[in-house]
């Protein structure tokens, strides 16, 4: 019964596409897509200038965050020159090298080793 239903749903859909293939092409008038520019504008002329005006508020907003990352890394690379800096580069690098040479990515390193050596 399931396999008959299956081959009768097969044999339908075959013969769909079967006719979509033999439809003839249709090609647009020259004009179409200016005469459904002007419709567009004349029953909603909002819509049209709507991703131009959402363009510019995404570029304004991008660059206020920009102006607001730029100034407050100023403030922080002019305060770490007046002050001591709290952490060293040498400090900094010990810990990335005692991080990543833990025992418990020793097998991570280890894989990544024999992968890059078997190719």
């Amino acid at each position: 019964m399931m396999h008959n239903k299956d081959t009768h749903i097969r044999n339908e859909a075959d013969k769909t596409l079967l006719m979509l293939d033999d439809l003839p092409e249709l090609t647009p008038h020259h004009l179409f897509r200016v005469r459904v520019m002007e419709t567009i504008e004349r029953q909603h002329p909002v819509l049209l200038h709507a991703p131009v005006m959402a363009r510019q508020g995404v570029k304004m907003a991008l660059m206020a965050l920009l102006a607001a990352v730029n100034i407050g890394t100023g403030f922080l690379i002019a305060r770490s020159v007046q002050e001591k800096p709290m952490v060293s580069k040498h400090e900094v690098i010990e810990s990335l090298s005692s991080e990543y040479s833990s025992p418990a990515l020793s097998y991570f390193i280890d894989q990544t080793a024999i992968d890059y050596d078997s190719e």
